[in-house]
């Protein structure tokens, strides 16, 4: 065996060496010279932050899609139901559907921690806030959309008004989603969530309590006060959102921990 590998050994060594070609070393020289130019250039080309808009853009590949098709499949469902209801039934659906479209974004909620890109976001220096202010704007996008398809929907009925949009449609939906966002800051992920179906689901439970004991006040209620009180409610929902992003605006001014 010990004689087998000096043998080897011998003719490896004694064998002539092969001299490269020299266009060969030519080309291997050129390209790393490309790379330490590309390289150099690179150091020396100032940073440019990502801007908004291209967030924005890559947000609307990686969710976008996936909400507006799910409040889309919803937004059909709601429509079929209108159609068929009648009555107080009708108005029952108009908050519950209300409702639950504050509710499509939950299925959404902390992707990024379940998909591991909270880390690449962090890593790339891209910055969250900008990141979760661009899923509010999609999300918003498509509950505007979905609310003022529905209320179009209804107008064609007999107990469509102004005032009853406000009353059906649109105090249940900033009902809910304030109160969602207000659950969500001040609690944890999973827990949250669990917490804000309970609270919709009550949100419904009430206004279904209310309308069968007020339902000969219900219409009275002037375009004013209604407008007043929708203000009032959308002064949260945007302070309930500037309180989620200044919370993870200061993840973008530590370093990513594990947890």
């Amino acid at each position: 065996m010990k004689k087998r590998i000096e043998t080897a050994l011998r003719d490896l060594y004694s064998a002539p060496v092969e001299r490269p070609d020299p266009a060969s070393i030519e080309r291997t020289i050129s390209k790393a010279r490309k790379s330490l130019a590309f390289s150099a250039a690179a150091r020396q080309r100032p940073f440019r932050p990502v801007g908004f808009l291209e967030i924005l853009a890559g947000q609307v590949r990686f969710i976008a899609r996936s909400v507006w098709l799910l409040q889309g499949v919803f937004l059909a469902v709601t429509c079929l139901i209108i159609k068929l209801a009648a009555g107080q039934r009708l108005t029952s659906v108009l908050y519950m559907s209300a409702i639950f479209t504050a509710m499509t974004a939950l299925p959404f909620y902390g992707r990024a921690q379940r998909y591991k890109v909270l880390e690449t976001e962090a890593v790339t220096r891209i910055s969250l806030a900008r990141t979760l202010l661009a899923k509010l704007c999609i999300i918003g996008i498509g509950d505007a959309l979905c609310l003022s398809l529905i209320i179009l929907f209804w107008a064609g009925s007999a107990d469509s008004s102004i005032e009853a949009a406000f009353i059906y449609v649109i105090i249940p939906y900033l009902l809910a989603g304030t109160g969602s966002l207000f659950i969500l800051n001040h609690c944890h992920r999973q827990q949250g969530i669990e917490i804000v179906c309970g609270y919709c689901l009550g949100l419904g439970v009430l206004f279904k309590i209310i309308s069968d004991k007020i339902q000969f006040s219900r219409t009275e209620l002037s375009l004013t006060l209604a407008v007043a009180v929708c203000a009032v409610l959308s002064i949260l929902l945007l302070f309930e959102c500037r309180s989620m992003l200044c919370k993870v605006r200061v993840n973008d001014m530590v370093p990513l921990m594990g947890d």
